[in-house]
């Protein structure tokens, strides 16, 4: 199974990963596939398949893990993120054994800037949904708190994020060295 790309152009809920788990003889097997941080080993999410699929949604540009019950293949193996694109990872069980298809490593065009996500939080961490750059009404984040910003190469640039009822805050973005994806906290409170 190969990685498909498609571009999410305004800022929208999408799944960037699905793990397709079959039998050898390529009937879906609904189990649960857990969802780990790549670097840390840390849970993010446990993720019941449907007819064979799971979906994981909260991604970004960290690298996760797959853990699925019987099939040691498919833990520690790094699954690269990156923003817009959605990720198949296919696990198919034969016997005591799996087989695990990673999508091959697709390279992106190089970009003239740096990428950044904004991860939007409300001061008890819970997702901010709609916040967005001030002057940018186009670009809200979604039910994660999601909120993609590029920035030209060999710029600096003050953001303010605001959503409505919440006080704005203000980060530094610095592209003066290429950075191709990096999630950055943010939180918003309630004045």
């Amino acid at each position: 199974m190969l990685c498909a790309t498609i571009p999410v152009l305004a800022q929208t809920d999408y799944c960037g990963l699905r793990v397709h788990v079959t039998s050898a003889e390529g009937l879906p097997i609904d189990t649960q596939v857990t969802i780990l941080d790549y670097e840390s080993g840390t849970v993010l999410a446990t993720v019941p398949t449907a007819r064979g699929v799971a979906e994981y949604c909260d991604t970004g540009f960290r690298a996760l893990s797959i853990r699925v019950p019987s099939c040691l293949a498919a833990e520690n193996k790094a699954v690269g993120m990156n923003w817009g694109a959605i990720i198949d990872v296919a696990i198919t069980f034969n016997g005591p054994v799996c087989r695990v298809s990673y999508p091959i490593t697709v390279d992106y065009p190089p970009l003239a800037g740096c990428r950044y996500l904004l991860r939007v939080r409300d001061g008890k961490g819970s997702p901010v949904l709609g916040a967005h750059l001030r002057g940018g009404d186009l670009v809200r984040s979604d039910r994660f708190g999601r909120l993609y910003h590029f920035l030209r190469a060999n710029t600096q640039e003050e953001v303010s994020i605001e959503a409505t009822g919440m006080e704005a805050n203000t980060v530094k973005l610095d592209c003066s060295v290429y950075v191709f994806g990096k999630e950055i906290p943010i939180t918003l409170t309630r004045p």
